[in-house]
């Protein structure tokens, strides 16, 4: 009975100490009121000029000149499509003076959630002294590696980069470069082996997909949130930072956690994706240029240990000569200082490009 009793003493307290601290949390309106539980995509463009159409090539682009108001659960932000269809002012193809780097990548890469001025490209751009570079951002929300190596392919010879930047991301690896389309409804093209463990492009060109309305089909999410306690969130959160921070203290620790991910963990995706950086550093190649491939990191693997398949990239990217970028140790630092994440949305906050921006332009040294 005695037994009994200090359990219950043990649960009355415990409840009676967290209880105040959980009304204190509330009332503050904590970042971490809302846990996503799903990712719905839907229409929140506040504009009658949608930013994105068909394109035969890789199934949907940017659409040239279309700007509007881009609504995310966290903020809206201004999106300004120029002429040939990257997110910025107007450019000219012809090259001057000005070491000229393409950006390659998905949504994170395009500025997902904010403004043009804000995105770690622009960012950039005014870390280095003025006109010594131009800096091309050829993002496109849900582009997977084989959609930007194919928009490469097409555009690159045009504009002529002494640079190619490619962000890339384990969700690219895992999911995009393995399937023929896409959440948003529209249809993509896609590489896979044949029979004889050739790469094939399969689903190009791109049979156009006509939404029954157009506006609606805009890689945007709007969330399903659920309420979990937010002494829960917090002290969970924070016992998986001090587990990894114990992890990485120790260098034999840390190693022996990354191997318990074996590489039969590794995906389909990942051969994949290897063919088809090859086909990118080989065009990069022909036009003279160089190419760097940097790890991107959703807001997950902060909280856990980095992903296999970009772990088990690194060798890949040193045996084929292509120099490779991962900022998974600064981006876990920074962003136990101050979130880099939008607080119902996956994607980098403003904080969170310009953290981006200062990482790159330490690693680069152009």
């Amino acid at each position: 009975m005695n037994a009994y009793r200090k359990i219950t003493y043990t649960v009355i307290t415990f409840i009676f100490f967290l209880t105040p601290i959980e009304i204190a949390l509330r009332i503050l309106n904590h970042k971490y009121h809302f846990t996503q539980t799903k990712i719905i995509h839907t229409s929140i463009q506040n504009t009658d000029f949608p930013l994105f159409e068909y394109d035969p090539n890789t199934g949907w682009k940017n659409k040239p000149n279309a700007q509007g108001i881009f609504k995310i659960p966290d903020r809206e932000s201004f999106v300004k499509i120029n002429s040939f269809g990257f997110r910025g002012e107007n450019l000219s193809p012809q090259k001057t003076h000005k070491k000229r780097i393409m950006f390659f990548g998905d949504s994170f890469t395009w500025g997902y959630g904010v403004s043009n001025s804000e995105t770690f490209i622009e960012k950039l751009s005014s870390l280095f002294p003025k006109d010594s570079l131009e800096l091309i951002n050829c993002g496109v929300p849900g582009y997977g590696t084989d959609q930007e190596y194919l928009y490469f392919k097409k555009i690159g010879s045009l504009w002529k980069p002494d640079i190619v930047i490619l962000l890339l991301f384990d969700y690219d690896i895992a999911v995009d470069n393995i399937r023929g389309n896409h959440e948003n409804g529209y249809l993509k093209p896609y590489f896979d082996f044949d029979d004889h463990g050739s790469l094939i492009l399969k689903n190009h060109p791109v049979k156009k997909f006509i939404p029954k309305d157009e506006k609606k089909v805009t890689p945007s999410v709007q969330l399903k949130y659920t309420y979990l306690p937010l002494t829960y969130q917090i002290l969970s959160q924070r016992l998986r930072f001090l587990k990894y921070d114990i992890l990485k203290t120790n260098k034999t620790l840390w190693n022996f956690s990354l191997k318990l991910k074996s590489k039969k963990d590794l995906h389909k995706g990942f051969f994949i994706t290897r063919e088809i950086l090859k086909l990118f550093k080989a065009e990069a190649d022909t036009l003279g240029a160089t190419l760097i491939v940097v790890a991107g990191h959703e807001q997950s693997h902060l909280q856990k240990n980095p992903s296999i398949n970009l772990i088990a990239l690194k060798d890949f990217f040193q045996k084929n000569n292509i120099l490779y970028i991962d900022p998974y140790e600064s981006l876990y630092r920074e962003n136990k200082k101050n979130p880099l994440y939008f607080q119902h949305d996956s994607h980098w906050n403003a904080h969170g490009h310009e953290i981006m921006a200062h990482i790159l332009y330490q690693k680069l040294q152009l």
